[in-house]
């Protein structure tokens, strides 16, 4: 059996699967891959009695639960990519979370995926393959639609609203009102799409990008700091442009600590804390006020929050790679999900956004279908696949030739 079970909204996606994890038959064992180590700890903290395979374990205690897998039944197995290898007598599943995450792409060559690997193996061994997530990647949607992989979707409405920015503003004027009333009831959610304070740096009179004399982007770490560059390091504590010598810079790609400064003074007297990357707050540790967090280091709070802002959607959509679109679809839904059953979603978006009514029916099918006719109406993955051949000229020639034989 393989299927994709897309997670509900307003509920934490570790209690929905700790849930089914009680339900499962007992037929033998359960494989469960996570894309990261806080992924590990918040199923754990549920799950106490598992066997855990992760690199951020001593040697010791890894091998020793590598062994328990290997040589004892009726076990429950959570790890992250790697573990995707592990052994066990008795195993008739394997539980992929969030299938599409980049962490489960393994960058060293030879590369592989622990999705990929998850289904060979599932083919192979006859044992069941279970993918979970809240929108599924474009190489699981393409199963998906050509039968291979059983959708089951949840049944769940989540109330939306949009706001479109009119002058590149963060917070569109009439986006505060419905915060303020939102923190009244309960804590609210900012995302944020990366941390620091600014990680670029514009002329304000001529706009050009300001650059270091190695060539790369200049930065501001805080509003106290110099700017810098990003990657010798030389400080320009009287910085001025080199095209048109104005020294007032212009800040752009904003992050945490400047969104922390511009909605503390949008909403004076509210609690301002921040969670990114090693800084993460803990789960339930928050019971008021505003968080603004990075992707992924959103804590989990009593009850949900009472509103999840998304700010610079736009931006997050828009990003030029191939797997922009299915990743913003994928962060997006998956914060939405942290809203409480009375708690709505603010996205900071054009209103004509296909995204938005996808949301408000918790329905990623309707963005898939289009991402898949347009990748495959230009032979993009998953319709066409490419291999990178390194080798001699003389012999890429050879090669050539054979192929158009």
């Amino acid at each position: 059996r393989r299927e994709f079970l897309q997670l509900p909204s307003h509920r934490s996606p570790f209690e929905a699967l700790s849930d089914l994890i009680a339900k499962r038959p007992a037929k033998g064992s359960v494989l469960i891959i996570l894309p990261d180590s806080r992924s590990i700890t918040r199923l754990l903290a549920l799950q106490p009695d598992s066997i855990v395979l992760d690199s951020s374990l001593d040697r010791s205690e890894r091998y020793r639960n590598f062994l328990r897998a290997k040589y004892s039944v009726n076990n429950l197995i959570i790890g992250t990519r790697s573990a995707v290898f592990a052994d066990s007598p008795d195993l008739f599943q394997i539980i992929v979370v969030d299938e599409g995450s980049e962490h489960l792409f393994e960058k060293r060559s030879p590369g592989w995926n622990a999705r990929d690997v998850a289904l060979i193996r599932a083919r192979i061994e006859k044992i069941d393959f279970l993918a979970i997530g809240f929108a599924p990647s474009a190489e699981m949607a393409r199963q998906i639609e050509s039968g291979e992989v059983v959708f089951r979707a949840s049944k769940s409405r989540v109330p939306v609203e949009s706001y479109q920015q009119e002058f590149h503003e963060l917070l569109p004027g009439r986006i505060i009102p419905s915060v303020r009333s939102a923190l009244k009831v309960g804590p609210v959610l900012f995302l944020a799409s990366r941390k620091g304070y600014s990680q670029a740096i514009s002329c304000s009179k001529c706009k050009n990008l300001a650059l270091c004399t190695c060539g790369s982007r200049l930065l501001k770490k805080s509003s106290a700091d110099p700017i810098e560059c990003s990657l010798c390091d030389a400080k320009y504590p009287d910085w001025s442009c080199a095209w048109c010598s104005n020294k007032t810079p212009f800040l752009l790609s904003r992050g945490t600590m400047r969104y922390a400064q511009e909605i503390g003074r949008a909403f004076p007297g509210a609690k301002v804390s921040l969670s990114e990357g090693d800084a993460f707050l803990e789960d339930n540790s928050v019971k008021n006020g505003i968080v603004i967090a990075t992707p992924g280091s959103a804590p989990y709070v009593d009850n949900g929050y009472s509103a999840v802002v998304v700010l610079d959607a736009d931006g997050i959509l828009n990003q030029s790679d191939l797997k922009s679109l299915e990743r913003a679809q994928q962060l997006i839904f998956s914060q939405a999900s942290f809203i409480s059953k009375s708690g709505k979603v603010l996205l900071v978006i054009n209103h004509s956004s296909p995204i938005v009514g996808a949301l408000a029916s918790w329905k990623p099918s309707l963005l898939a279908h289009r991402e898949l006719e347009e990748r495959r109406q230009t032979s993009l993955p998953p319709y066409a696949k490419a291999v990178s051949i390194d080798a001699d000229a003389s012999e890429i020639q050879q090669l050539l030739r054979g192929f158009r034989v």
